[in-house]
């Protein structure tokens, strides 16, 4: 049985920056834009982190302490990863 991966909402948290941010990801098409420095891959890097992306590769990251929430469905069943300081709860 194929089931169907569709991310939903990104929450984001910088304790360090002191900024938060909410991404709708639950359309069909996403376009993201805008200038230099903006979070554009902020959004990206977020995602493949949350799903256990090496952080070595994102040392800025650490830094930060980013807060990450992901809600996203799998099928019709929905599911929620939070992310702290690489720590993954389900």
């Amino acid at each position: 049985m194929r089931m169907e991966l569709r991310f939903a909402e990104l929450y984001l948290y910088s304790q360090r920056e002191e900024k938060a941010r909410f991404v709708d990801l639950d359309s069909n098409i996403i376009v993201f834009e805008g200038e230099s420095a903006t979070g554009k891959s902020c959004v990206l890097k977020s995602l493949f982190y949350v799903f256990g992306a090496e952080t070595k590769k994102f040392p800025e990251w650490i830094k930060k302490n980013v807060r990450i929430l992901l809600k996203f469905y799998i099928g019709k069943n929905i599911f929620y990863i939070s992310l702290s300081r690489c720590y993954i709860d389900f």
